[in-house]
């Protein structure tokens, strides 16, 4: 009966085994899906980071170009800055030098209005002569008639 017992309390032992095992089996299984999904999601991100380091030489090259596009952009602003500050100061010449010339202008209009009254002086003044002059012809020839007429 011995063996009896031992039997019962081997099978007892073997299934409080089995149940163990079947826990622990059970967990793993429990693990292996957690650990596989998270391989799959794993793989998953390696594939687009691997998608994403692809295309950085592309990224690369467009940075590049954008860079040098951007140093040409600076280049024309700096060239256009020198421009505008080079046509600055032209114009402020011009522009001192039209105010110049207006100043000038004011001048040489008054010179111009004061010679015109004197222009007009002198015309009324040689108007003025020129009767004078006619008159005393007048008068000079009447005198040299008088005088012709008076020796003959």
């Amino acid at each position: 009966s011995t063996s009896e017992a031992e039997k019962s309390q081997l099978l007892q032992s073997t299934v409080a085994r089995q149940l163990e095992l079947d826990q622990l089996l059970a967990e793993i299984q429990k693990n292996l899906s957690t650990v596989t999904a998270e391989l799959q999601q794993s793989n998953e991100r390696r594939a687009t980071l691997e998608s994403e380091v692809s295309r950085l030489p592309l990224l690369e090259g467009e940075l590049n170009t954008a860079k040098k596009a951007l140093a040409e952009v600076n280049e024309q602003s700096a060239t256009l800055r020198q421009d505008i500050g080079r046509i600055g100061a032209e114009l402020k010449a011009d522009r001192d030098t039209l105010a110049l010339l207006r100043i000038e202008l004011a001048s040489e209009k008054t010179l111009r209005e004061a010679a015109d009254v004197l222009v007009n002086k002198f015309t009324t003044e040689i108007a003025e002569l020129n009767l004078s002059l006619n008159a005393e012809r007048q008068q000079s020839s009447e005198k040299v008639a008088l005088l012709t007429a008076h020796e003959i």
